[in-house]
């Protein structure tokens, strides 16, 4: 407790210090707060009788101690101000003067300008009456005897009270409520006359004092700018939204009336200062207002206009006694028990201004939760309920027992009117437009749809020209990327999308601030406007998505075509969506579109969604495992479910491939993820088998003779050098063929493996390398070729599938077993007759050429010549059988 106690004592001489130097006009360095905190506390260190004296806590033992150690404190430091001295002696009689004060219930009660003002207001107040006698105060020994622990000076409201515990128990202080309330009371007494002797208007003097100081106005300045309006109670929100809207219509009109002089006593940019200082009283004055139910993106214009139409309002109404406003106390005390100052009770603390449905009410939750704002209902009704007063005149009295209980109680006549049909935001003179306006004639200031005429039309040709730019900025990005590629078009096509999300929040503010639209026709403009910046920044999103897939899909060692250029878009492209869907989410957002349904609607939708793209899915999936496993790639050759042709390419949902017709077929790729994937186009070399089969009446001798032949055609000569035209030619000769099939690891093989049913055997296997199937096509030629021509030059002789068939009578194949001989007797006539025909056939068929003979493929010339020769000597057997009868059958 101690040290909490010597640490605020501390922070109270460091103002002190500050306030004295600052009223009395002395340099910092005379004397600095650090040198004095080393004796301030009596507690800590005693260094002599005076400082003692200095440090001695106040005599508060009894309202006449507290209020004779207060005047005779304060009397002290306005002397030394008044004569420009500072002193020691003077700044220690400002700290007690501050300890005799409760400052508890009073606002920015930790502010040195706050503290220092309540003390020159209670002394103001003080010399303005005429205390009761020394003797008729009561003093340590009425307050013993009678047991007195509350005093109100005579003919006022300012009370005395005994503190119970803490610090400064048993002392006499001012009041809470009587510091609290001292500017109202000051306002009461403010035409009282002083009297003689009395040192007069000292709160007026310390105000003009901090105007004219700059480091006093510097801190003013910071104050107003950093520090929170007073919601604590309805009366503190009452107060505070009159007190900042009349201030900010005073330097609203101070700058008007000397920018409108002849010359302007007042520059373009003094006007702005002045115009920054009423944004600042009109910020306040909008803090007392529930926007919670207000879209962000309105919020800027909505609020303003609120508040000074609610001012309007209240200009045309008698303001209610300020103690039938419900303060902190009665908040505090509302608390606990229901209160007829509030409607609804306890439960439901609010304050309705008299005779109407203007409330104030205690937000329950949020940020601002536990402070009196005028309420989302009243907000929202608000224009209409200005509406219904316009016509109204103002309130005339501007003085009397009501209107002096309140700092700032005047009417801010046509504010609202000036704000809403004049260029500018509030000092309309410092606008650039100002000119403009004041040329046009007056019949551009009719009012039609509550904007005036000029506002509509600045708005059409605003909105003409907007549109011209944007129509321009499509049409020479389009032009300018028709000669690019991917991905530079896809950049450049990002640029328009952009610009136009860039410009519109201009048009939209300059048609807010500076043609300064109301109502209707700016909501819907601001929405409107916000909506397309929202479809351009998600159109842009995903733009960009595409725009950085298609850059990487450009690196050389991707596949445009490929799966992993696929996944590349996919996923980049998911990214840029859900980019859009964020932009999307916080846009509508800003409008007041709540996210929960949305959400919730997805959720159902998703679901059902889900179901019903399940093969989608499937085939996503399926596509993520080819991803993995790679089976086969854009332009191999593959032979998937009887589909045999080219990979063109493998999307999210199917491969394409183009078969070997020329006909383009898509596969699903959940089919492709759970079959046999035959990928001809990864095979190292293309693999030969094939047979060389001779007839039976080859001798073993013929047949190695014909596996020679073979792996001699099948070898490299030792001079890699082949006689003929084909070959393959390098700079230094001509590479063999064979070199093709005959590597390291994979040499010709040809056996002798096998006697079938028609022909011995011969079997042969190559590996033919590279795979380049028209060259192994090539190379097969010319070894069948060579295998023919050294077979036929060698007489050895291929083997066909043929049949025999032997006659009975054959005495070299006598068919014996089981044969039974058939008489002509024995058959009748017709089956004789069909007998004779085919034995007749089978006679010819043995004199004709056998059937190997026939269809052995032969060298043309020989080939030529012996048919020549048999056909000559059929021609003479035939002549010599001509006069010959048929034998009988």
């Amino acid at each position: 407790m101690e040290c909490k106690l010597l640490l605020s004592r501390f922070v109270k001489i460091t103002y002190i210090v500050l306030v004295s130097i600052i009223l009395c006009g002395v340099p910092v360095g005379s004397l600095s707060a650090a040198q004095i905190s080393k004796n301030h506390d009596v507690e800590v260190v005693s260094s002599g009788a005076s400082t003692e004296k200095q440090v001695s806590q106040p005599d508060a033992s009894s309202p006449r101690a507290t209020i004779e150690s207060f005047l005779s404190d304060v009397d002290l430091v306005v002397a030394d101000w008044q004569n420009n001295i500072y002193s020691e002696e003077s700044s220690w009689a400002l700290y007690r003067a501050m300890q005799l004060l409760d400052f508890t219930g009073t606002p920015d009660n930790d502010s040195m300008i706050t503290e220092t003002s309540r003390i020159l207001l209670l002394k103001d107040i003080l010399d303005r009456l005429n205390l009761s006698a020394r003797d008729q105060i009561p003093g340590e020994k009425e307050v013993a005897l009678e047991n007195i622990s509350t005093w109100t000076i005579p003919g006022t409201k300012i009370t005395l009270s005994r503190v119970k515990d803490g610090p400064q128990a048993g002392q006499f202080l001012f009041a809470r409520q009587s510091v609290q309330n001292l500017g109202r009371l000051y306002r009461q007494m403010k035409n009282v006359p002083y009297p003689s002797g009395a040192s007069s208007g000292l709160y007026e003097q310390f105000r003009s004092k901090t105007r004219s100081g700059d480091y006093f106005a510097s801190m003013i300045k910071m104050r107003d700018l950093l520090r929170g309006v007073d919601t604590s109670s309805p009366r503190a929100t009452f107060e505070s939204f009159l007190s900042n809207i009349n201030q900010s219509y005073l330097l609203v009109q101070q700058a008007e009336e000397k920018l409108q002089e002849n010359p302007p006593t007042l520059t373009t940019d003094e006007a702005h200062q002045l115009e920054v200082r009423a944004h600042n009283y009109m910020r306040r004055a909008v803090s007392t207002l529930d926007l919670d139910y207000v879209p962000e993106a309105l919020r800027s214009s909505v609020s303003i206009e609120a508040a000074l139409q609610l001012k309007e309002v209240f200009d045309r109404m008698v303001l209610p006694a300020l103690d039938t406003i419900p303060d902190l106390e009665m908040v505090e005390a509302a608390r606990g028990f229901d209160s007829s100052e509030f409607v609804g009770g306890a439960k439901a603390l609010r304050w309705r201004y008299p005779d109407t449905e203007i409330e104030i009410v205690e937000i329950t939750e949020g940020k601002r939760q536990g402070e009196f704002l005028f309420s989302a209902d009243t907000v929202k009704n608000i224009e209409d309920i200005y509406y219904k007063v316009e016509n109204i005149p103002y309130r005339v009295s501007t003085s009397g027992p009501r209107v002096s209980e309140y700092q700032f109680p005047g009417t801010s006549e046509n504010f609202f009117i000036n704000y809403s049909s004049t260029p500018g935001y509030l000092v309309t003179h410092a606008h650039f437009l100002s000119g403009v306006y004041d040329s046009l004639p007056a019949w551009f200031n009719i009012m039609y749809s509550g904007q005036t005429l000029w506002q509509w039309f600045a708005l059409v040709i605003t909105f003409v020209l907007t549109l011209f730019v944007i129509y321009l900025l499509f049409s020479k990005v389009g032009k300018v990327v028709k000669p690019f590629h991917s991905p530079h078009r896809q950049w450049i096509n990002l640029v328009s999308p952009l610009l136009v999300a860039f410009l519109l929040p201009f048009v939209v503010r300059f048609i807010d601030d500076d043609l300064k639209l109301t109502g209707m026709p700016v909501i819907v403009l601001k929405i409107g406007g916000e909506v397309c910046v929202i479809i351009m920044l998600a159109w842009g999103a995903i733009r960009l998505g595409k725009a950085v897939a298609e850059t990487i899909v450009a690196s050389p060692n991707i596949d445009p075509e490929g799966v992993q250029a696929s996944y590349t878009r996919a996923v980049s492209g998911l990214c840029g969506f859900l980019l859009a869907l964020t932009i999307v989410g916080s846009g509508l957002s800003r409008i007041g579109v709540s996210m929960l349904p949305v959400l919730t609607g997805l959720g159902v939708g998703g679901l059902a969604f889900g179901l019903a793209a399940r093969p989608t899915i499937e085939n996503l999936i399926g596509s993520f495992m080819l991803f993995l496993d790679k089976p086969c790639s854009v332009g191999q050759r593959v032979n998937i479910l009887s589909h045999n042709g080219t990979v063109e390419s493998i999307g999210l949902r199917s491969t394409k491939i183009r078969l070997l017709n020329g006909n383009l077929t898509a596969i699903p790729n959940e089919k492709m993820a759970n079959t046999e994937i035959e990928n001809i186009g990864s095979r190292p070399y293309i693999r030969r088998c094939f047979n060389v089969s001779l007839t039976y009446d080859t001798s073993p001798k013929k047949i190695k003779e014909a596996i020679d032949i073979l792996r001699e055609i099948l070898s490299v000569p030792e001079d890699g050098i082949m006689s003929g035209a084909y070959g393959v030619y390098t700079t230094e000769r001509k590479v063999h063929p064979n070199e093709a099939i005959n590597q390291p690891d994979f040499l010709p093989q040809v056996y002798f493996n096998d006697m079938t049913a028609d022909s011995l055997n011969i079997i042969v296997f190559y590996w033919y390398h590279p795979p380049v199937y028209w060259e192994f096509l090539e190379h097969s030629t010319w070894v069948n070729l060579q295998i023919m021509e050294r077979f036929n030059a060698a007489g050895i002789e291929f083997a066909f599938p043929t049949q025999t068939l032997h006659m009975v009578d054959d005495d070299k194949k006598p068919l014996t077993g089981g044969a039974q001989r058939v008489t002509a007797q024995n058959f009748q006539s017709q089956q004789v007759e069909k007998l004779s025909t085919v034995l007749s056939a089978d006679m010819e068929q043995e004199e004709t050429e056998s059937a190997s003979d026939a269809l052995r493929p032969e060298d043309r010339e020989p080939y030529i010549e012996r048919k020549k020769q048999q056909e000559e000597e059929e021609a003479a057997a035939l002549a010599g059988e001509g006069h010959k009868p048929k034998a009988d059958n």
